[in-house]
């Protein structure tokens, strides 16, 4: 029964926004992590061994909890540093699963995302009008960049479904698709089969809908990755699926070109793919002025947009983000909390390369560990360029993958 309604909480976790509904999000986590302490108890013991990612981790967190008793404001840093912890002690309870459970957590994660693509199906073809009040409710700035990008969005029907921009929706879809791949190469029976490859299509639609280009390239290079890390573990295996696989790297390419010359020949000069990269470009060379002027200080977490009112100028980007994952941690921790981060993968990578790799691992868990590793891998390519990592409705889906990644025999 407590597993029962873990997975419940589980399943719901995208559906609850703290920019929304903040009371109803802290009361699910909290029913999550009572049903996860309920259920490690009942198992009489937590991890069999040790792991290498626990100091990181210990180190990341320390450093993020340090730094908000001296952020530029207490109470953003206090706030988004709760959520972080919050995230990484989830992330901590679920890789002392057993295998089995881990399996169970992947389809309800892969289920929550059928019900996301139906809604954004849904809002796409009958109620995107309903979208526009919403959009209003925001209450952007008249003339704002803000503004043009949710006129955007409107004008171009990019859909959001339950999240609050295109560019959401995109990184959690990326995610979830990857992790689908590894339940579809590692499924022996046919309908299973059938009803995962639904999933991925209907999910891959969806991506199509939000007009994220760094979304569809985020999840082309995981697609490579997966199928390189397939090969290598066993090419058996990926000669005997090789038709599907290349029938699913042609539907990609065709995905990317097409939504390439989309936003490339836009008629929306906020939408065209030069006009963003060009944004980009500011904002970065922007972030890093902000990094060299006080490279072993740090504005505390979420303080980003504060400490760049103290840089602004006329010519500055508007932006609360730095839409690259690595510069708006060493801004936001300091160079410490950055490399703690930067230690923290890779440990996390080189352990899940270690459970995927290894002899005495049978072939069905490793093909599942591989698609939550490209799921996680893409996740932090698309973060380059966005802030997903920040905003705790997706980041949680990206810190149970890195549970799942974890052996525990």
């Amino acid at each position: 029964m407590v597993w029962l309604i873990t997975l419940i909480c589980i399943f719901l976790l995208p559906f609850f926004s703290p920019v929304l509904i903040k009371a109803g999000v802290l009361y699910l986590y909290g029913a999550l992590l009572v049903c996860l302490l309920f259920t490690i108890l009942k198992s009489g013991k937590y991890f069999k061994k040790s792991h290498s990612f626990a100091m990181s981790l210990i180190c990341f967190l320390s450093i993020a909890i340090v730094t908000s008793f001296l952020a530029v404001s207490l109470s953003v840093a206090f706030y988004n540093t709760f959520y972080l912890i919050l995230c990484a002690v989830i992330f901590a309870s679920l890789a002392g699963l057993s295998s089995k459970k881990k399996k169970q957590i992947g389809l309800v994660l892969i289920s929550a995302s059928f019900f996301v693509s139906v809604i954004a199906l849904l809002q796409r073809f009958f109620y995107f009008d309903k979208v526009i009040p919403y959009i209003i409710s925001q209450k952007p700035f008249m003339g704002s960049t803000e503004f043009f990008y949710l006129m955007d969005i409107i004008k171009m029907k990019r859909v959001i479904s339950i999240f609050t921009t295109p560019n959401l929706l995109a990184s959690y879809l990326v995610m979830i698709n990857l992790l689908t791949l590894g339940y579809i190469y590692s499924e022996e029976k046919r309908r299973n089969i059938i009803l995962f490859v639904c999933f991925f299509i209907i999910n891959s639609y969806c991506l199509w809908l939000t007009g994220s280009f760094m979304g569809i390239v985020s999840f082309a290079l995981g697609f490579l990755l997966f199928s390189i890390m397939l090969f290598i573990k066993n090419r058996e295996k990926f000669r005997r699926y090789l038709p599907t696989l290349t029938l699913f790297s042609l539907c990609v390419l065709i995905i990317f070109i097409a939504l390439a010359g989309k936003r490339s020949f836009g008629i929306l000069c906020r939408y065209n793919l030069s006009f963003a990269w060009g944004e980009r470009m500011k904002l970065w060379h922007f972030a890093l002025g902000i990094i060299s002027d006080r490279p072993w200080s740090f504005a505390g977490s979420g303080n980003f947009a504060n400490i760049c009112r103290a840089y602004m100028t006329t010519n500055t980007p508007d932006s609360t983000m730095a839409h690259n994952l690595f510069m708006q941690l060493w801004i936001e921790l300091g160079f410490y909390g950055l490399a703690a981060f930067v230690w923290f993968l890779i440990v996390l990578i080189q352990d899940g390369s270690k459970n995927i790799f290894k002899k005495s691992t049978s072939l069905a868990p490793s093909i599942l560990r591989i698609g939550a590793f490209s799921a996680v891998v893409a996740f932090l390519l698309q973060n380059m360029v966005g802030f997903s990592f920040f905003v705790p409705q997706i980041a949680i889906i990206w810190w149970i993958l890195c549970a799942l990644l974890i052996d525990n025999k």
